[in-house]
C-alpha cells in the first residue's frame, strides 16, 4: 500500500475515534489564550507566601471536548514537584499553593497545560522567584454569622463587610462571588464579578470571594466564607454546605481556642499529605479562625502548631496545684487541665513533672524535654484530623502544657490589685558580717533576686531556689522558705544591695488561693526620726514632715526594684514631691537621711 493513501486512512480512522477530521488533524487545533499570569503575595514579613492562579482559556477547533487542562509546579530544572488536572473539561481555577518559608527563596515555574481529543496540547511556562512577590494589600475577614430575612428568605452580602486594608493605599473598587454548582462539586466562575452584593437563600456554610482594585494594578482576590443560619422562621432553598473550590481540593476550616474559650492566635495550620511538597499547607490561624486547602482525593493529615513562649501562663500556683493533685489533696479532674499537667508527656503526673516545671520556672531549664509548649486536640481528642473523617469544618481545642489553672496569653493571667509585701530590716551591713535574708508564711511564691556581688557573696541557698550567675538568684517556693545567706564584702545598707522583680523568674505571689504581686519593703527599725508622709494614696504632690531637721533624699521605687524619683533634701522637716506623673500603681518611698533611713508603702491614684 500507498505509504501516504495509509498515513491518510490511519489518520481518518485515528481522528473518526476522536471526533475529529483528517484535515483538522493536520493541524494544531488546540491554543492557549488570555492566560493569567501567576504571582506571589505575602502577607507580613512572617507569613508565608501564596502562589495565586487564575488561569488560562483554551481556543479548540477539534469538535471533541477539551479532556484535560493543568497546571503543574516545577523546580528550577523543570522536574515536575506538583501535578493539579481538571478533566472533561471541569473547572480548575482559581487555585493557590502556598511555600514553606525555605521554598519561597527558590526559583520555580508554573506551568499551563491543555490536551484536547485530537491529540492537541499546548503549554505555557512562567518563571516564579522571590523578586516577583506582590506586598498584599488587603485581606478577607475569618467569616461571618448571619440570619436569612424571614420576609425575602435570602440574605445581602456585601464585599466591604469582608475587606480589611492591610495598607495606606485604599482600594479604588470592590467585587463579590459566589460559586456555582457542578456535578462534582462548587467552583467560582472565571474572571472578576461584575457586583460588590450577592444574595443567598440557603443554609450552612457558603464560601465567598472579595476581589478589590487598587491604583495601577490588576484586580485581586481573596476567599472567606458566611454561615448561614435560620433563626427567624424564614424559607431556605437549601443547604449551601460545601467544602469543594476546585477539583482535586476542597475547603476546610475551623475554630481553635483554650478549654476556657479564648481564642488562639499567632499560631499555624499545617496539612500534610502526598500531593503537597515536603513540609505540607501552612495557614495561618487569625483571631482563634482558619481556613485551609484539602485534597479530595487523596490521604491528608490537618494540624495546629504553636510552639513559642514555653513559659506563657506557668507559675507557682500551677506548681501548688500539681502537687496537691500528687498528694491527693485536691485531684485534678479536668481531662485538659490533667493533659497540661503532664509536663513532660510521660502519661500521668509525678514529682517528675513538678521537678521539670520549677526548672522552667527559675530559668535552669529553657525547653519542655519531652513536650511542645502548646497541644491540640480534637473533638475526639486527636491531636490530627485526616482525611477519614468527612468535614468541612476542624475545630480544636487547645491546651497550654504547664498551665493548669488557664492563665496563658492571648488573655492575660488574671491578677488581684493586692501587693504582698516582705517587710525586711534594713540593716547597715559591714564588712566580714554574714547576713540571712529569709522570706516565708505564705503558700506560695517566686521571684528573681539580684544582688550587688561587689558587696556580697552568695555561700548558701535553699534547695527551691537557683544561682543562675553571680549576683542573680531565682526562687519558686510551695510553702516553704527562702534562704539565701551572704557573707559581707563590703559596708553597703542591705536595700542598697539587693532588690527583686521579674526579669528571669516572674515576681509573684500565692495568698490564699489568690495570685498577687509581690514585693520587698525595707523598714528601718533604728531611725532615730520619726516621718508621716500624705496623702497615701497620692494623686499628685506628696508631702513628708520628718520629727527632726535632716538631709538626704527620698527615693521612690516600683515593684521590681527600679529606681522613679531621687529627690535631695537638705535641712529639711517638711518635703513636697510632684508625683503627678506617676502610672496608678503600688510604690516603694524609702527616706535616706543623715538620721537614720525608713521606707513606707505608698499608693498612687
Amino acid at each position: 500500500m500507498n505509504r501516504n493513501l495509509f498515513s491518510t486512512l490511519c489518520c481518518a480512522v485515528l481522528c473518526s475515534v476522536l471526533f475529529c477530521t483528517p484535515s483538522q488533524a493536520q493541524i494544531k487545533q488546540l491554543k492557549i489564550v488570555k492566560p493569567y499570569a501567576p504571582f506571589l503575595q505575602q502577607e507580613s514579613a512572617s507569613a508565608n507566601i501564596e502562589l495565586y492562579l487564575d488561569g488560562f482559556n483554551v481556543e479548540n477547533l477539534c469538535s471533541g471536548k477539551i479532556v484535560q487542562q493543568s497546571w503543574h509546579l516545577l523546580d528550577s530544572n523543570k522536574t515536575i514537584l506538583k501535578n493539579t488536572f481538571a478533566r472533561d473539561c471541569q473547572e480548575l481555577f482559581p487555585a493557590w499553593y502556598s511555600f514553606s518559608k525555605n521554598d519561597a527563596t527558590k526559583k520555580f515555574y508554573v506551568r499551563y497545560k491543555a490536551i484536547n481529543n485530537c491529540g492537541d496540547m499546548d503549554s505555557i511556562d512562567y518563571l516564579i522567584d522571590r523578586n516577583s512577590v506582590k506586598p498584599r494589600k488587603f485581606e478577607c475577614g475569618q467569616g461571618i454569622s448571619v440570619d436569612l430575612l424571614p420576609l425575602t428568605n435570602n440574605v445581602m452580602f456585601s464585599a466591604l463587610q469582608f475587606h480589611t486594608e492591610l495598607t495606606s493605599e485604599k482600594a479604588t473598587e470592590f467585587r463579590i462571588d459566589k460559586p456555582y454548582s457542578l456535578n462534582h462539586g462548587y467552583i467560582f466562575q472565571k474572571g472578576v464579578p461584575l457586583h460588590d452584593t450577592i444574595s443567598a437563600n440557603c443554609l450552612g456554610i457558603l464560601m465567598l470571594r472579595i476581589w478589590a482594585k487598587y491604583p495601577n494594578t490588576d484586580w485581586n482576590f481573596c476567599t472567606t466564607y458566611a454561615e448561614i443560619q435560620n433563626n427567624f422562621g424564614a424559607t431556605p432553598f437549601g443547604r449551601c454546605d460545601y467544602c469543594m473550590f476546585g477539583v482535586g481540593q476542597r475547603y476546610a476550616k475551623g475554630i481553635i481556642t483554650t478549654p476556657n474559650g479564648k481564642a488562639i492566635d499567632n499560631a499555624e495550620v499545617i496539612v500534610e499529605s502526598p500531593q503537597f511538597i515536603k513540609g505540607g499547607l501552612r495557614s495561618r490561624v487569625k483571631l482563634g479562625q482558619f481556613s485551609a486547602s484539602v485534597p479530595s482525593f487523596n490521604n491528608f493529615k490537618l494540624y495546629p502548631i504553636k510552639d513559642d513562649n514555653p513559659l506563657n501562663g506557668i507559675s507557682t500556683f500551677d506548681l501548688i496545684l500539681m502537687s496537691k493533685h500528687i498528694l491527693g489533696n485536691q485531684n485534678i479532674t479536668d481531662k485538659y487541665a490533667l493533659i497540661a499537667a503532664d509536663v513532660n508527656n510521660s502519661g500521668k503526673i509525678t514529682t517528675g513533672d513538678v521537678v521539670e516545671l520549677r526548672k522552667m520556672i527559675l530559668g535552669v531549664q529553657k525547653d519542655f524535654s519531652n513536650n511542645k509548649s502548646w497541644r491540640f486536640f480534637n473533638e475526639f481528642m486527636k491531636e490530627a484530623a485526616d482525611s477519614t473523617q468527612n468535614l468541612c469544618k476542624y475545630d480544636f481545642t487547645a491546651v497550654k502544657v504547664g498551665d493548669i489553672n488557664g492563665n496563658a496569653n492571648p488573655v492575660s493571667a488574671p491578677r488581684s490589685l493586692t501587693t504582698h509585701i516582705f517587710n525586711v530590716e534594713n540593716k547597715n551591713l559591714n564588712i566580714d558580717d554574714t547576713y540571712t535574708l529569709s522570706l516565708k508564711g505564705i503558700e506560695g511564691f517566686a521571684f528573681t533576686l539580684h544582688y550587688d556581688a561587689n558587696k556580697l557573696e552568695l555561700i548558701s541557698l535553699d534547695e527551691n531556689s537557683a544561682l543562675l550567675e553571680n549576683g542573680v538568684v531565682t526562687t519558686a517556693q510551695i510553702e516553704s522558705e527562702f534562704k539565701a545567706i551572704f557573707k559581707v564584702k563590703a559596708n553597703v545598707t542591705l536595700s542598697e544591695a539587693i532588690h527583686i522583680n521579674s526579669d528571669i523568674t516572674h515576681a509573684e505571689a500565692i495568698v490564699a488561693g489568690e495570685l498577687q504581686d509581690i514585693a520587698l519593703q525595707f523598714n528601718q527599725n533604728t531611725a532615730t526620726f520619726e516621718a508621716k508622709t500624705y496623702p497615701n494614696p497620692v494623686d499628685d504632690v506628696l508631702t513628708i514632715e520628718t520629727s527632726v531637721h535632716s538631709e538626704g533624699e527620698a527615693i521612690i521605687y516600683n515593684l521590681l526594684g527600679q529606681v522613679l524619683v531621687n529627690q535631695a533634701f537638705s535641712e529639711s522637716e517638711k518635703i513636697k514631691m510632684n508625683l503627678d506623673f506617676l502610672p496608678k500603681g503600688v510604690y516603694s518611698l524609702t527616706l535616706k537621711t543623715n538620721k537614720g533611713n525608713k521606707s513606707v508603702k505608698l499608693n498612687k491614684r
